[in-house]
């Protein structure tokens, strides 16, 4: 029988956290879901982490390793590949998810036709652990003017979205989440990304996260720059 989720887990380098991130995957009070975990070419003991874990659910042929890194998108990709479920679910394993996430996301889902994309409410667990909140119907001017509009981590979204509206992009680094977010609203419209006001996620922030890095170098504001680029000319082309 299918799972109703396929949870995909990137990991790179989160020995440390990983345990914490898997457990909270396990323990959902949503019990139906398989777990993908993708390693990508962690070199550190992030692989004996997560090979100490039994569960049926997360079987062998779902834990793929690679020997090099090459990316978040391109990991992201080889777990949807081989997902069963219904809905996809994210998490990244150097933060957990609250029990209660997945039995809300999909609830909310089948209550609401018209979404696509689910996110949460989080934490940050940065010192100050600060809440943070983000629209609760996102529109494609939304995403234009006050991105990030969700949390990439914390969303669930309908598994033939990807067939509809193509995988990560793997030429984009950082922003590979919110390339995917316009092309959902341009296939589906404003307001089928939608987010719970409830705080379901913890999310760590340090100097190994991609968001940290991106900010850090800089290349986030240039990578928002390209997908807006690619937008306009996919706008463009559908109006030849």
């Amino acid at each position: 029988m299918k799972p109703t989720i396929s949870v995909i887990m990137p990991v790179f380098n989160c020995a440390e956290f990983v345990g914490q991130a898997i457990e909270s995957i396990l323990t959902q009070s949503f019990t139906d879901f398989e777990l993908i975990i993708v390693d990508d070419g962690s070199k550190d003991d992030t692989r004996d982490q997560v090979d100490q874990y039994t569960d049926s659910r997360i079987s062998r042929h779902s834990i793929c390793h690679k020997k090099t890194s090459f990316g978040a998108a391109a990991a992201l990709n080889i777990g949807i590949s081989k997902a069963k479920g219904e809905f996809i679910a994210r998490q990244d394993g150097d933060d957990y998810s609250l029990p209660t996430r997945f039995e809300r996301q999909v609830e909310y889902l089948y209550k609401n036709l018209i979404c696509k994309v689910v996110g949460t409410a989080m934490t940050l667990m940065d010192g100050a652990y600060d809440t943070v909140y983000y629209y609760g119907r996102v529109t494609r001017d939304r995403l234009i003017r006050a991105w990030p509009c969700v949390a990439h981590p914390t969303i669930m979204t309908y598994s033939n979205v990807f067939k509809d509206v193509g995988l990560y992009d793997e030429t984009i680094d950082y922003c590979e989440d919110y390339d995917l977010w316009m092309r959902v609203i341009e296939y589906y419209g404003d307001d089928t990304i939608q987010n719970l006001q409830k705080i379901q996620y913890v999310k760590r922030e340090h100097d190994r996260t991609n968001t940290v890095k991106g900010k850090k170098n800089g290349l986030i504001s240039l990578y928002n720059e390209m997908v807006l680029l690619k937008s306009k000319i996919r706008a463009v082309k559908n109006e030849l």
